[in-house]
């Protein structure tokens, strides 16, 4: 069950990775736009993300905590902004 709540939260910062994009004008496709435009950066961030949070999860005895939800949010932020592209990105 905490998996499952951390990679929601993972989706989450996916998620705010595009509206930040988006409130600074750096792109101007909705979300729905913005993830299936490039569906090959997609699939590799989604999967990224989830992979990198299950590594962490059963790397170790990690309990839901603030700081256990905040690394899953920014892993999903940063390997977004890593790997993802929006439709002004060619």
């Amino acid at each position: 069950m905490e998996l499952a709540i951390f990679i929601v939260t993972g989706f989450a910062g996916l998620t705010a990775h595009w509206f930040k994009r988006w409130a600074r004008g750096q792109t101007e496709a909705g979300f729905a736009d913005y993830m299936l435009t490039h569906k090959r950066y997609t699939v590799a961030s989604v999967c990224s993300m989830i992979g990198a949070i299950a590594g962490l999860y059963l790397a170790g005895d990690v309990e839901l905590s603030q700081s256990s939800a905040a690394l899953a949010f920014m892993a999903g932020y940063n390997i977004d902004s890593a790997v993802n592209k929006s439709p002004e990105d060619i």
